[in-house]
């Protein structure tokens, strides 16, 4: 399309701005829109940036309220994509600091979502507020401790703290701004948080205090924790599920605040629910580094009556290298869980896995040997493993190799053979 061609919408879009600038002096319709996406010419003029578009516009009588897609307006999208020069011609015009979209968001909330400290500093002190909350029960005092991070968001937060927010002030749930900094790992957010007076003992609506909150949260951030440690938090906090500190840094791969809690004195052989230790957290959460690191700080291979125990769930993972430090360290190999299972069925040798199945054995043959080399029981394993097989390891390992090598149409009548001695 030549530019000549082109109406207002289509030259705005395409930065044809000397094309957008003739038609609008030769008086083009400057509310013309499309139904299709409810844009509109100084809407797509003030989130592009096109300062003396948007001035012309106005000359030329453009509704400055008008919602577009969303129930937003030309002003709003002004904030969002911070054209502080834009903002302040369409409220010098008449657009209300305090416009609400669809959702009930205000011009400042998207200014601070998009981090654009400018607009939010004129904002404020055109008197928007900070504490007005969009439909989710999220203001923009909220959003800057918890949405995304940008590098101006803690300069924010001190605007929003100048003006007299509360340190305490908290949203749904009962989230505090420092639970919710600490729970996004935001450290600079939550040490001026701190700073300000926050109380790190406070709990949210599920009783979980903001170093729960940072333990089991989006990131690895030991400064953070070791700020709220210092803070006065309590080493023996847990979570809803009352899993301990350790079992939720453990749980979710944080090595870092793992470090920093033990450094604190963290317990760990703490136990939380069902007999749940920081141990078998990180076995279970696919963390063998973790658990590795674990036994080294003094962890206990298991604890007395514990089913099922680390060992077996290291095994069922196939985390063979932990496994051999478990048994080093003195793991029971003759220890069942709770139904009575030994050790070895952690392996996967088990009825309609070795023997009725036609597909290769997930196992390490290798490493059952190892097993009973160490001295494993093979105590009621009879019933599933014939004894024959299973008082001749060698035999095993023979057996695993041969179902390797088998068809899937030969499975059946070769493993039949082998149980009736044939």
């Amino acid at each position: 399309m030549k530019a000549s061609e082109m109406d207002l919408l289509t030259a705005l879009k395409r930065k044809a701005l000397n094309r957008a600038r003739d038609l609008i002096q030769k008086g083009a319709d400057p509310e013309l829109t499309r139904p299709e996406n409810d844009e509109f010419p100084l809407m797509i003029a003030a989130e592009r940036g096109y300062t003396e578009i948007v001035r012309l516009l106005i000359e030329q009588g453009a509704n400055i309220d008008r919602h577009g897609k969303g129930g937003k307006t030309a002003f709003s999208q002004a904030c969002f994509f911070g054209h502080l020069e834009i903002a302040k011609l369409l409220v010098n015009a008449g657009a209300k600091i305090q416009v609400r979209d669809q959702f009930g968001a205000t011009p400042l909330f998207w200014a601070v979502c998009a981090g654009h400290y400018a607009v939010v500093e004129w904002l404020l002190n055109q008197g928007a507020n900070f504490l007005a909350c969009n439909d989710s029960g999220e203001s923009p005092l909220l959003r800057v401790v918890s949405g995304v991070y940008h590098p101006s968001s803690e300069a924010i937060l001190a605007l929003f703290l100048a003006q007299g927010a509360d340190p305490n002030y908290t949203g749904p749930w009962k989230m505090s701004l420092l639970m919710r900094a600490a729970q996004g790992g935001h450290l600079g957010i939550t040490q001026r948080l701190l700073a300000a007076g926050a109380l790190p003992e406070l709990r949210n609506q599920s009783g979980e205090t903001a170093l729960v909150l940072a333990c089991k949260g989006y990131s690895d951030q030991a400064e953070l924790v070791q700020a709220l440690i210092e803070a006065g938090s309590n080493l023996n906090e847990r979570d809803r599920y009352q899993f301990g500190l350790l079992a939720l840094a453990a749980q979710n791969g944080h090595l870092e605040i793992l470090k920093t809690l033990l450094k604190a004195g963290a317990d760990p052989n703490g136990l939380s629910v069902a007999g749940f230790s920081p141990l078998m957290a990180a076995i279970c959460s696919g963390h063998p580094e973790l658990a590795e690191y674990l036994l080294q700080a003094g962890a206990l291979p298991e604890k007395k009556n514990q089913t099922p125990t680390p060992l077996m769930e290291a095994l069922s993972r196939r985390q063979y290298a932990l496994a051999r430090r478990l048994i080093e360290r003195g793991a029971n190999l003759s220890a069942r869980d709770q139904y009575g299972t030994v050790l070895l069925y952690a392996l996967g040798v088990q009825d309609g896995y070795l023997y009725e199945r036609a597909a290769p054995p997930k196992i390490s043959t290798a490493f059952l040997e190892e097993l009973l080399d160490a001295g494993a029981s093979l105590e009621g394993v009879g019933a599933n493993l014939p004894e024959e097989i299973a008082q001749h390891k060698r035999g095993l390992k023979t057996l695993a190799q041969k179902i390797r090598r088998m068809r899937k149409k030969q499975t059946t009548a070769v493993v039949e053979k082998v149980r009736t001695g044939q």
